[in-house]
């Protein structure tokens, strides 16, 4: 079997996907992976591991919940630039259908969780495949850049791996 993947390759080739240049985890590997796409946003169904029961036209819709979205304006609100529940809803919903740019990185897991990240800014996403919004924070509000980007790799490869 080849070692070396190509953004053709829909299934990874590498002895050792983690550290595929361009299916691996990471911002290099996101950074290969949106080469030439940086002003696309991602379409979800592309990364959902069974295409035949994701929505086609994904789009987020409501947070879980309205205590839930009355907590994330309280705790990080200000740090998104929300001052109320529509308008953070509003920036949820943007940054999940955002272009993906240089270093953004997505995934779609086994059980139709939706995962959005940006190693630039450290914002985080987290939605359903019926578009609920889970959450929607910036990760540096409680970790340094590196522990950001750690907590985002555990959570992708949790959810591809184990489908959590």
């Amino acid at each position: 079997m080849d070692d070396d993947c190509t953004s053709a390759d829909s299934e990874c080739r590498a002895k050792n996907p983690s550290e595929c240049p361009y299916h691996g985890i990471g911002k290099d590997a996101a950074a290969n992976r949106n080469k030439g796409h940086e002003h696309e946003p991602f379409n979800y169904i592309d990364l959902a591991p069974d295409r035949a029961t994701f929505p086609a036209k994904w789009k987020p819709n409501n947070f879980v919940s309205a205590e839930t979205l009355e907590d994330h304006v309280d705790r990080h609100g200000e740090r998104m630039g929300a001052k109320t529940t529509a308008d953070y809803l509003d920036k949820a919903k943007a940054f999940l259908t955002s272009p993906r740019g240089k270093y953004g990185d997505a995934f779609v897991g086994k059980n139709g969780a939706i995962g959005r990240y940006d190693y630039e800014s450290h914002i985080f996403a987290k939605a359903n495949s019926k578009g609920v919004v889970i959450t929607c924070w910036n990760l540096t509000e409680t970790k340094t850049p590196e522990n950001a980007d750690k907590y985002w790799e555990e959570e992708k490869a949790g959810h591809i791996n184990e489908g959590v």
